[in-house]
């Protein structure tokens, strides 16, 4: 190791997590109106959500991007995905 210091351009900045967002091929993030959220259910959740009716929780998000058939971004968050019901 050297005691020199380095370059500050040569160190990589990693992005902060906030201001990251996942894009599938097309370019579209999740919030654009080509991506559709697509719900995963445990088999009671789909239990309720198929035959009863009732709103079920589910345990995963993902986005699909509607033209070029992409999942490209996901939610597992319990406070987020309630925000799917």
């Amino acid at each position: 190791m050297s005691d020199q210091p380095q370059d500050p351009s040569s160190i990589e900045e990693t992005p902060n997590e906030a201001e990251y967002i996942e894009r599938c091929k097309c370019g579209n993030d999740r919030s654009h109106h080509m991506v559709s959220p697509v719900a995963t259910y445990t088999l009671w959740g789909q239990i309720w959500v198929t035959l009863i009716g009732v709103s079920a929780i589910p345990i995963r998000i993902d986005f699909q991007c509607r033209v070029c058939r992409e999942s490209f971004d996901f939610i597992t968050d319990p406070k987020a995905l309630k925000s799917f019901l």
